[in-house]
This record gives structure tokens, C-alpha cells and sequence, in this order.
């Protein structure tokens, strides 16, 4: 077995600085499972699910006050329908866009970063907006404020997914639907203050959006100081010093509730298990010597050549002489072509024989149950109001039934996470989509008898929302598990990128039908029809991710995981040796 002088290297350490130089990352991945199997769901995971998924509460806070913004200002400023549709659709036009840039980004910067940017664009447009004197730069800024909504959530449903355990993966990811809900309730709770039956006038447009801008607001300072980027992104571009100390962070965290001593030892087994010489291209030198991991035969100017070695060739041009600018100007360019050839390939790759019959049915479950669910959002608001004029202040307000309706979707998510446990992800999609299709036919019955304010309406409605939580969830969970981490961001975000369109077409098609006198009814028997039509194209999807391991560039399945032995078990072998 291979030494270096002076020390031995233990079996497993030595197994995997071979699997470093050979690339044989489906080891290094099958190791870090069974360090974050073992360690399992505490601390750590919570403040991913909170300050990584939050943009989910931001996301779920923004569209509900935007839509009613939306259609306050087409009132107050007579809008054409034509104005009043992109007054709508513009902003789920800048969250088709963002969705997809975000999708990139987050493969190739990372989960953090992309996050940290959503936080703060979503902060600055809002403000732009609302000091926007006219519609113009208005619809500028949604679109923009639409772009930054789209452009986290790609990195936040990677982050909270390859942050968890395998068998807790489920639970948390659920949680960011409550988080969803939750945005939804703080400005259903804004908007009830401001106005309990909606009227436009008693809407004070700019000082609803600057209480909803506290949130995003809060979220980046915490997300700034206390997340981490994803352990599997890092494993991926062979950064495998910074993983270790992103699971050996997961330790420290579990201190706080388990055994002080255990988890000293497991923190050991994984330092040995998640470190080489080898790991680190983005800084191979300081972090291996800082920790002692490379050995101490090194001479201090050894060290620095290496140092030095492990410089970026555009560091080394920029102390050159000026005529070698044009070279780093070439380098740079060759550089963003190759970007953009690999981001094809990387959506190539979604339509490859291994993957393109779950893209394609992916693509239309996503736009119809993002029709479905934005459908609720933009339409059920102005829908209660009308059926609570027509019946002269009869039952429910409309600021109670919406905020009643937010609340009924949190049931949906605990309604998933025990699904999740107990059934596969195809049969769990296809469940809430009947379930769904069945509370809208229900929810038109209820329409067309002039009852939707009444109990028995609202119940259908509760319905409605609480089975598409359930399913929405299970969407984005099963589009993150399916595919590898090579591309999982970028089939994530395509995926959603249709899933948008399906949201963008509802501010036109329900003010269209408005426009044309036709009744709210056919608005939500499409809707119906759509969530049948998911529910039965997800039996037919070839892969069934319960519980499976993350791959990183394989169909599910393919990743043996370590679960024979346990890591504290494999230390103690190695070291006995």
C-alpha cells in the first residue's frame, strides 16, 4: 500500500486519493452519501431549508401582492386589455427568463451565489417600482423583478435537495412549499389590513409593496452570513476539501443535540475519507497545507511553486506587458464560447436516449400544474370578489377566502411529506392531480350554482389547493432527483422554464375570457382538464427516485450507495490494518 514518509495513509484515504486521480467521482459521491446518510437531518438542514428555499417565501409573498397590485392598477389607470394583459404577463415573462439563467448560473457558479443574487435584485426592483412615476419603467421593473423571483429558484431547490440525507431529502424539500404558503400568507395578511373586500381604491400600491420588500430584505443578510454552498456542486468540480468541510460544518452543527464524543470521532472519519492532495483545483495549496492533509515533506518553496503553478494563465497575463491584453481579451472570449457550447450540451443531454421520455412528459406536468397553481393565484382573488358583489356582502370576504386558501395549502405539504415516506413519486403525482381535477370540478359546480363564497365553495376551493400543493411539490422533487448533478439545475430550470409559460398564459387567458363575456367557469373546467391529463401522464415516467441516491452524471439507480458498513466502522478497519 502506498505511504508517504514518516506517516502511513490509511485504506479508505488511500482508496480514495486513487479515485481522485483515476475520476472515478461515483465513489467520492458514494462516500460523501454515507457521510450526510450518517450524520443525518438537524441543524444544518434548517438553515438551508430557511435561508436557501426562502426564496420560495419570497417568491410565493411577490406573486400573490403582485397579482392584485396588477389588477388594482388596471383599474385605477383604465388600461386597454391589451395593457392590462402585459401589465400581468410581464412579470411571469421575466420569471421564464430568469428561471433559465438561473439555471445555468446555478451549474456553473454554484447554489450560494445565485441566491445571494435573487435576495438582492428582488430588493432593488421592488424599490425602482415603486418610485417608477409611470407605466413604463413599471413594467420595466416588474419584468426585472420577475427576472430575479425566476433566477434563484433553480440554485434553491439544489441546494435544499443535495443538502439532505437521502431519506430525509422528502421532508425537507416539502418544507419549501410551507415556506411558499407562508410568503402567501404575509401579504394576504398585508392586503387584509389594507382592504378586507379588495377594493382598489383602498389599495395603497406603494406602501404594500414596501412592507413586502422587508422580507427579501432580512433573507439576505441571514442567507449572507449563514449558508453554505452545496457539498454535491463542490464534489462535482472536484473541490472535494471544501465538501469535507461543508460536512464536517454538519457535525458541528449535530453537537448541539447528540453525543460530543461520537461526533468528534465521525468528524475524523470524514476528514480522512473527504480529503487529498488532489482535491482542490480552485485552491489545491493553502487549503491542503493549512490543514496538514498534504504531509510535511514539503519545502517551504516547493510550496509557493505550487502556489504559484495553481494560478489561473489570466492572473500571469495581467502582469505581462500591454500587448498580451489582446491574447487575455482572446482567452476570455474562447472561454464564454466554451460556456455557452457546454450549456447546450448540457441541454443536449436532457434529450438523450437515458433521459428524454421523463423530459418530455416533465414538460407538460410542469406547464399544467404551473398553469394550475398561478391560475389559483391570479384568478381565484378577482373571482371571489365578483361572487361576493353579486351576492350583496354575502359570506366569506374575499381578503378571508384568500387568506384562508393560503393556509389550506400547508395541510397539502405534510399531506406530501407522508406520501413522500410511505409511496413512489410517480403514484404520489399522479394522486394529487386527480385529486385536484376532482376539487375543480367540484369548485365549478359550486361557481355555478352562486355558492363559492358560501362553506361548501371555499371547502372545494381548500381542495384545490390543498391536493396541488401536494403535487407541486412532488413535481420539483422528482424533476431534482431524476436527473444527475452535471445537469440537474439545468433540467430543473428548463423544465420550469415551459412550466412558466403555462403561468404566463393565465393573466391573458382569464382577462380574455373576461374581455369576451365569457364566464369565470371555463377558466377552471381548462384547468381541470389540464390536471386530469398530468395525472395520468405521470404513471407512465421510467424512473421512480424514492429514496434514491443523487447521481452525478448517471440515470437514478446507477450510484451504488455505501451502506453496508458505517463509516465510524470503516475508520476503525482502515486505521487496525
Amino acid at each position: 500500500m502506498p505511504s508517504q514518509p514518516g506517516r502511513g495513509i490509511p485504506p479508505i484515504a488511500a482508496e480514495l486519493e486513487l479515485a481522485v486521480q483515476q475520476g472515478r467521482h461515483h465513489h467520492l459521491t458514494s462516500l460523501m452519501n454515507a457521510a450526510i446518510d450518517e450524520i443525518g437531518a438537524g441543524p444544518y438542514q434548517l438553515i438551508v431549508l430557511l435561508f436557501g428555499g426562502g426564496v420560495y417565501m419570497a417568491e410565493g409573498s411577490f406573486l400573490l401582492m403582485l397579482s392584485i397590485v396588477a389588477k388594482s392598477l388596471i383599474v385605477k389607470w383604465d388600461l386597454s386589455p391589451w395593457a392590462a394583459g402585459a401589465m400581468a404577463s410581464v412579470l411571469f415573462g421575466g420569471l421564464l427568463v430568469g428561471t433559465i439563467t438561473g439555471g445555468f448560473a446555478c451549474d456553473h457558479y454554484g447554489r450560494r451565489r445565485p441566491i445571494l443574487v435573487t435576495y438582492l435584485g428582488i430588493s432593488a426592483f421592488t424599490i425602482i417600482g415603486i418610485m417608477a412615476p409611470g407605466l413604463l419603467l413599471l413594467l420595466v421593473a416588474k419584468f426585472m423583478l420577475g427576472f430575479c423571483l425566476g433566477f434563484g429558484v433553480p440554485a434553491a431547490n439544489a441546494i435544499v435537495a443535495e443538502s439532505c440525507p437521502p431519506a430525509h431529502r422528502s421532508n425537507v424539500y416539502c418544507m419549501t412549499m410551507v415556506l411558499f404558503s407562508l410568503g402567501q400568507l404575509y401579504s394576504a395578511t398585508i392586503v387584509w389590513v389594507m382592504s378586507p373586500t379588495l377594493h382598489h381604491q383602498e389599495m395603497e400600491w406603494r406602501v404594500m409593496l414596501a412592507v413586502a420588500t422587508i422580507l427579501p430584505m432580512v433573507l439576505l443578510v441571514l442567507a449572507y452570513i449563514f449558508l453554505r454552498e452545496s457539498p454535491h456542486w463542490l464534489m462535482l468540480n472536484c473541490r472535494v476539501t471544501e465538501a469535507r468541510n461543508v460536512v464536517t460544518e454538519m457535525l458541528r452543527y449535530k453537537q448541539l443535540d447528540e453525543d460530543l464524543i461520537k461526533y468528534q470521532d465521525l468528524a475524523e472519519a470524514v476528514s480522512m475519507q473527504l480529503c487529498s492532495p488532489l482535491a482542490s483545483r480552485t485552491k489545491p495549496a493553502q487549503d491542503e497545507y493549512d490543514n496538514g492533509v498534504a504531509g510535511a515533506a514539503e519545502s517551504p518553496d516547493e510550496r509557493t511553486a505550487l502556489m504559484q503553478k495553481a494560478r489561473h494563465p489570466a492572473d500571469e497575463l495581467l502582469c505581462c506587458q500591454p500587448a498580451a491584453c489582446l491574447s487575455c481579451f482572446l482567452r476570455r472570449w474562447s472561454e464564454f464560447r466554451d460556456n455557452i457550447l457546454f450549456n447546450i450540451g448540457r441541454l443536449g443531454a436532457l434529450f438523450s436516449p437515458s433521459f428524454r421520455l421523463t423530459t418530455g412528459i416533465m414538460l407538460y406536468v410542469t406547464f399544467a400544474s404551473n398553469f394550475a397553481y398561478y391560475g389559483m393565484i391570479y384568478g381565484l382573488p378577482d373571482t371571489l370578489k365578483k361572487a361576493y358583489l353579486n351576492k350583496e356582502g354575502g359570506g366569506w370576504s374575499p381578503a378571508a377566502g384568500l387568506f384562508l386558501s393560503a393556509v389550506f395549502e400547508i395541510p397539502g405539504v405534510f399531506i406530501a411529506v407522508v406520501l413522500g415516506m410511505t409511496i413512489g413519486r410517480r403514484k404520489n403525482m399522479s394522486f394529487a392531480f386527480f385529486g385536484c381535477a376532482v376539487s375543480l370540478v367540484s369548485t365549478v359546480s359550486a361557481l355555478s350554482s352562486h355558492q363559492i363564497t358560501e362553506s361548501v365553495g371555499l371547502l372545494s376551493v381548500l381542495g384545490v389547493k390543498l391536493f396541488l400543493a401536494t403535487g407541486y411539490i412532488i413535481v420539483y422533487l422528482y424533476l431534482l432527483e431524476c436527473y444527475p448533478t452535471k445537469f440537474r439545475a439545468t433540467g430543473l430550470a428548463f423544465c420550469m422554464v415551459l412550466g412558466r409559460l403555462g403561468a404566463a398564459v393565465c393573466p391573458f387567458l382569464y382577462d380574455g375570457l373576461a374581455f369576451l363575456f365569457v364566464e369565470d367557469v371555463c377558466f377552471f373546467l381548462i384547468m381541470s382538464a389540464m390536471m386530469a391529463g398530468a395525472s395520468v401522464a405521470c404513471c407512465f415516467l421510467p424512473y421512480e427516485t424514492k429514496d434514491a441516491v443523487l447521481e452525478e452524471d448517471a440515470p437514478p439507480g446507477t450510484c451504488t450507495p455505501v451502506r453496508d458498513v458505517s463509516l465510524l466502522t470503516r475508520r476503525t478497519n482502515g486505521t487496525s490494518d
